[in-house]
């Protein structure tokens, strides 16, 4: 087998690896960076680049997932680890919002990048008592990929009936008062 051909049979191994290893990065610079995982008290929003996936994900039951079956609603997508600190970190804060928010149309969904998928994730979510949002589960990371995410946790805004989105990378404090405004002034835009 050719040099070349090896490559390409692994590429979803070198992809997952190389994303791996940027996630760990910008986690470790991020916990370096600002003690206790503190987060900055604004979201640091950018214009999504690459159209939302089509591809489906998993449920927790393992039923196909299609992001076109919540387009009525406005989304808060966060994708997270349970081998990424600040994910970890910030999960309380998204189960309360997707609480709080949920009155205002907001959904909130937590898409957990773990090889392990929801046999993986779904019991250390248990564990933390995040209930609230819904959880799916992306162990190829195809939507990670399709959407050329840089880091873990990444966070999309999404606009009910829109293909346009905004990207926060790196972690949030959900609970602050002037974040909160932050995503119900874009999603009401």
């Amino acid at each position: 087998m050719s040099y070349k051909t090896e490559i390409q049979k692994n590429q979803h191994e070198i992809t997952r690896r190389r994303f791996t290893q940027l996630s760990c990065a910008t986690g470790f610079a991020s916990l370096l960076a600002s003690p206790l995982c503190a987060a900055p008290l604004s979201l640091s929003l950018e214009a999504g680049e690459k159209p939302l996936p089509e591809a489906p994900i998993s449920t927790a039951s393992g039923a196909d997932f299609v992001l076109s079956e919540v387009r009525e609603f406005d989304l808060i997508i966060n994708f997270w680890a349970t081998w990424c600190p600040p994910c970890v970190h910030e999960l309380p804060q998204l189960n309360t919002i997707a609480t709080e928010l949920s009155a205002d149309g907001i959904k909130v969904i937590l898409v957990s990048m773990d090889r392990g998928g929801a046999a993986m994730a779904g019991p250390f979510l248990s564990e933390r008592n995040i209930t609230a949002p819904l959880s799916l589960y992306d162990p190829s990371a195809s939507w990670a990929r399709a959407l050329a995410l840089k880091g873990l946790p990444t966070t999309l805004l999404i606009k009910k009936n829109s293909e346009s989105y905004q990207v926060h990378t790196g972690p949030a404090d959900w609970d602050d008062d002037k974040i909160k405004g932050q995503i119900k002034s874009y999603l009401a835009s």
